[in-house]
C-alpha cells in the first residue's frame, strides 16, 4: 500500500467503514508508515469531529429559524 492509498483508507477507517480484510491491511500499513500514519489518523479524526460538531439536528434548525423569524418581526425603537 502506498501512503496515498493509506491516506484514503484512513478517512474510511475513522468512519468505521473498512471491511475486515481492508482493516488488517490498514493496520499493517499503520505500522509501516509509523508516526506519519498516526498523524494522518489524528488529522482525519479531527476533521470528522469538526464536521460532526458543525451539524445541527432538525429540531435545532427549527428553533434557530423560529428565533430569527421572531427577531426580524420585532418592532425596533426609532
Amino acid at each position: 500500500m502506498t501512503f496515498e492509498q493509506f491516506q484514503h483508507d484512513a478517512r474510511l477507517f475513522v468512519l468505521g467503514a473498512l471491511y475486515p480484510a481492508e482493516l488488517r491491511e490498514f493496520e499493517r500499513a499503520t505500522e509501516k508508515f509509523g508516526d506519519r500514519a498516526q498523524q494522518c489518523i489524528r488529522d482525519c479524526r479531527s476533521l470528522r469531529d469538526a464536521f460532526r460538531l458543525s451539524l445541527r439536528t432538525a429540531a435545532a434548525r427549527e428553533t434557530l429559524n423560529h428565533r430569527i423569524d421572531s427577531m426580524s418581526t420585532r418592532q425596533r425603537p426609532v
